[in-house]
């Protein structure tokens, strides 16, 4: 990948990494709160949806790097990499 393609790789990589610290407070309320208060209801769901969209985005973006067609669907997207990239080659790929 080109420093640009990496970069698109970093920012996305960035997304997933501060929704999940802004996730860490719910992570710690219990089953019966969570549910009570809509707010960090709606905001967990928001944040997870963010990251999931930046997990898709990478994929979709190293796929057509490495020279397949786009995915159909976000969930193939997850099963094509996976397919197509061993971990170890995914980290080479993103470092080197």
């Amino acid at each position: 990948m080109s420093p640009v393609e990496k970069d698109i790789v970093r920012k996305k990589l960035a997304v997933i990494i501060d929704n999940l610290k802004a996730l860490e407070p719910i992570k710690g309320m219990s089953r019966a709160d969570y549910i009570e208060d809509i707010y960090k209801r709606k905001a967990a769901e928001r944040l997870l949806q963010e990251l999931i969209e930046a997990a898709i985005d990478i994929n979709t973006h190293i796929i057509v790097q490495i020279g397949n067609p786009a995915p159909d669907d976000y969930y193939e997207s997850f099963i094509k990499l996976g397919e197509l990239l061993p971990a170890c080659q995914l980290v080479r790929l993103l470092t080197g």
